[in-house]
């Protein structure tokens, strides 16, 4: 197994690699998260867009109901003789219990022309009977001027909208000239009718729709939340405000108009956010399957990375280093492919011809050098300049010394002692 100095090279190509590898994955990552969940957070407020819409149109849809009514008993001749009197027989024959049971009403006005109450009924849906009059609410429709249609002189007008008696307590109410069956006049009053818009009656909203309804009291839409454009009905604004509630839900507000035009409630609907949810559950799977992609890319490319390059490589340092550590510059690299990494071993190939020759060249000339220190007839030292020492003898020094020349160990330490020893043997032998 190779040291791990010979792996550096190595490990800082999978740092680098896990490192942009792993910085592309997050900034994928973010990206794709806030790109995605702002596309179906869009499509979320547009469906809380249809679905207030929806819900407009059922609580339209009621007041039409109730319209209906108004329209169908005002312009009738027992309604008309009823007014001036005629007909008492009208409120026993026509207003019985299971009457306001299946016009689904919970009370009716009628008013003369001379703005004088004629007759009035409150009912309670819940229990099926009659109850005794609402005062309060009963102020509030006579007091109600655009509710007084015997005024406006049509005999074929008719309005439907929503009366505020207390805030507490909205009306949905409707109302229509009584005039003969075909239509003629003179108009002889106005009849209304009405309907709680009470807790009951937007829990059944909601159970016709399947949405969660809610219907309070008037309050200004946060201007921070997204506006939708919805279709002008004359009900409600043509704004619905968005608010994100929590992760879980999501709800879109509206608010309704009353018979003059004026904010009088809110309406509004709440869903869970399951496009928002989905959302984040593809935007999940998308970061899981960017990971595992990035994994995969990771160990492959370092694989191809050491297959072709990064093994090549350092198959070069090893030859190299065992070249350098054990001698032998007759040794040569092995040369595969033809990439830069092989250009580089046959250049060292070249490098190690050229040291090799040097080295050949180098030892000849020193064996020329040793045969002629050699051949001549007196000693002679090679000596270090640097240290003093003795770096060489010829045979003929070797002799006056009485050592070998290849035992370099037996020789002198120093020239100093050489030359001392040297002049010795000169002296003993002129005097001899």
């Amino acid at each position: 197994m190779m040291p791990f100095k010979r792996n550096t090279i190595l490990l800082k190509t999978v740092g680098v690699v896990c490192v942009v590898i792993t910085t592309l994955i997050v900034v994928q990552v973010i990206t794709s998260h806030t790109l995605m969940l702002r596309q179906f957070t869009q499509l979320e407020e547009k469906e809380m867009g249809i679905k207030v819409q929806q819900g407009v149109s059922e609580l339209k849809g009621a007041l039409q109901r109730i319209e209906t009514i108004a329209k169908d008993w005002a312009p009738w001749d027992e309604t008309y003789g009823f007014i001036q009197g005629k007909n008492p027989a009208f409120i026993e024959d026509n207003l019985s219990d299971p009457a306001f049971i299946n016009l689904n009403i919970n009370f009716i006005v009628l008013i003369n022309a001379d703005q004088r109450l004629i007759y009035t009924q409150f009912f309670d849906q819940a229990t099926g009977t009659k109850v005794e009059m609402d005062a309060e609410v009963l102020h509030a429709i006579t007091q109600a001027s655009p509710l007084i249609l015997h005024n406006a002189g049509d005999e074929h007008a008719h309005l439907a909208g929503i009366l505020l008696a207390y805030p507490d307590k909205p009306l949905l109410v409707a109302a229509a000239p009584i005039v003969t069956s075909q239509f003629e006049g003179p108009i002889r009053g106005t009849l209304i009718f009405g309907r709680y818009l009470d807790s009951r009656e937007v829990a059944k909203m909601s159970a016709d729709i399947k949405l969660a309804l809610t219907v309070g009291p008037h309050h200004d839409l946060p201007a921070p939340l997204p506006m939708l454009k919805i279709e002008a009905n004359g009900l409600t604004s043509t704004e619905v405000a968005i608010e994100v509630i929590d992760d879980r839900k999501v709800a879109g507000f509206v608010q309704l108009f009353d018979l003059t035009g004026k904010p009088a409630l809110t309406l509004s609907v709440s869903q869970n956010r399951v496009i928002f949810q989905q959302g984040l559950v593809m935007w999940r799977q998308h970061t899981v399957s960017m990971v595992v992609l990035g994994c995969i890319f990771i160990v492959l490319l370092l694989g191809l990375l050491n297959r072709f390059i990064l093994h090549k490589l350092t198959t070069v340092t090893e030859q190299v280093d065992r070249i350098a550590s054990q001698g032998g510059y007759h040794r040569r690299l092995e040369v595969r492919g033809g990439d830069e990494i092989s250009n580089l071993a046959e250049r060292i190939n070249s490098m190690l011809d050229a040291l090799e020759q040097y080295q050949g060249r180098q030892q000849e000339n020193e064996h020329f050098l040793k045969g002629l220190l050699d051949s001549i007839n007196c000693g002679v030292m090679v000596i270090n300049a640097a240290d003093g020492l003795i770096v060489d003898i010829n045979k003929t020094g070797a002799a006056l010394l009485q050592q070998e020349p290849e035992a370099g160990t037996a020789t002198p330490s120093s020239a100093r002692e050489a030359c001392n020893l040297f002049k010795r043997l000169v002296i003993d032998k002129r005097s001899t």
